[in-house]
């Protein structure tokens, strides 16, 4: 299987830099894009992930929120 990676980021530019600096470093070999939380749940519900990435404009309480729904599937 494909490292296949997530990234979760609602603000374009700060998510364009994260896929940027993750196909810089070579360290996954396809890189998903979610806009939203409701989006990266989606996302992790339905695709087989290796890595989660949030980006840095997320609030602590939102991404301490997607991590436990996350931890759920």
């Amino acid at each position: 299987m494909q490292n296949r990676a997530l990234i979760v980021e609602s603000h374009l530019l700060s998510r364009r830099e994260l896929v940027h600096d993750l196909a810089s470093a070579g360290v996954v070999g396809e890189i998903i894009e979610a806009e939203s939380i409701q989006n990266g749940l989606e996302t992790i519900h339905r695709e087989p992930l290796s890595a989660c990435f949030l980006g840095p404009k997320l609030q602590s309480s939102t991404a301490l929120g997607f991590i436990t729904e996350a931890r759920s599937v």
